[in-house]
């Protein structure tokens, strides 16, 4: 809601400033033509009069320009400090929800049942890197100012994300088994029984909502990124580190990007699996069709000999 007031205010006073703007154009303008009206009924206009009525027009134009300079310079500020806040609040908010995960589901899964030991200290790595970023986010915005810089943060921060790229390939091993044992009816009722914990009652969360948190962490740096780069101008101190930033944080969300699509297809020969069973592997010589190396590759019909036709994956 303050958001919508803040961008209501905004919306508000640009349009005042545009009618205040066209008001003195037009008046400008009336006058100029008076001007112009007078002359001709009073005889051709003299070269002084041409000259004098030319710099007024040009210096209204500069007045036009410069003021929709200032009022742009005054957007892209407020823009920037309003992209901070973001950053800063969606930094604190996913730390909270990876403590929930550590509290409400790592501490308290047997290991016997489900082996999450590597995710959790994945976990615990990514958890130190992005308290770290709080800090530095939470200084600089305490000092905030039109050239405030967050560029060289990331930057520093930008080595430390490589912690995600472990976390992506144990989250890629861990959901098959997690999703396998969904089906046995123990587990199921398990997790029900710990997704009840007050944390995650509260804000209505599943396990699955939070282990996939940092697989969608990444992305969401760049975008906003992408936002604090769009209204910087090019003379800003923080112009060249956001740059550097924005290309490094690229760079490792597509790599988060393949080893999702890498879990989607490991995901999907899992539930192949749990609709087909043993059909999957009837004459074939496979005893298990759900293998760490096994991936989805794609679904067709095919038609056979008798005109029929067979799904096949």
């Amino acid at each position: 809601e303050q958001e919508e007031e803040e961008e209501e205010r905004e919306e508000r006073e640009d349009r005042e400033d545009r009618e205040e703007e066209e008001e003195e154009e037009g008046e400008e303008g009336r006058r100029l033509e008076q001007q112009s009206s007078c002359a001709s009924h009073g005889g051709a206009m003299t070269a002084a009069d041409a000259h004098g009525r030319a710099a007024r027009v040009q210096a209204l134009w500069r007045g036009r320009c410069t003021r929709q300079l200032f009022h742009e310079k005054v957007r892209n500020e407020a823009y920037r400090e309003k992209v901070a806040d973001e950053i800063l609040s969606t930094e604190r908010t996913y730390i909270q929800r990876l403590r929930t995960l550590e509290a409400c589901f790592f501490k308290k899964m047997p290991h016997d049942v489900l082996n999450a030991r590597a995710l959790e200290i994945s976990v615990t790595i990514v958890l130190g890197y992005s308290d770290i970023l709080l800090k530095k986010l939470k200084e600089r915005r305490a000092a905030w100012s039109h050239r405030q810089c967050l560029g060289d943060v990331f930057l520093q921060v930008s080595d430390y994300m490589k912690a995600y790229t472990q976390y992506i390939k144990d989250y890629s091993n861990l959901m098959p088994q997690f999703f396998k044992l969904k089906s046995n009816p123990e587990f199921a009722a398990l997790i029900r029984k710990m997704e009840r914990h007050p944390r995650l009652a509260r804000s209505h969360e599943s396990f699955q909502s939070l282990l996939i948190l940092p697989v969608q962490r990444i992305p969401r740096y760049c975008l906003l990124l992408a936002e604090l780069l769009k209204h910087t101008p090019d003379d800003h101190p923080d112009m060249y580190n956001l740059k550097k930033a924005d290309s490094k944080m690229r760079e490792i969300a597509t790599y988060v990007n393949e080893k999702q699509k890498e879990f989607e297809s490991m995901n999907r020969v899992v539930m192949l699996n749990d609709m087909f069973g043993d059909k999957l592997t009837e004459g074939t010589g496979i005893k298990q069709f759900v293998r760490s190396h096994r991936r989805f590759i794609s679904e067709m019909q095919v038609k056979v000999d008798d005109g029929s036709r067979v799904d096949c994956v």
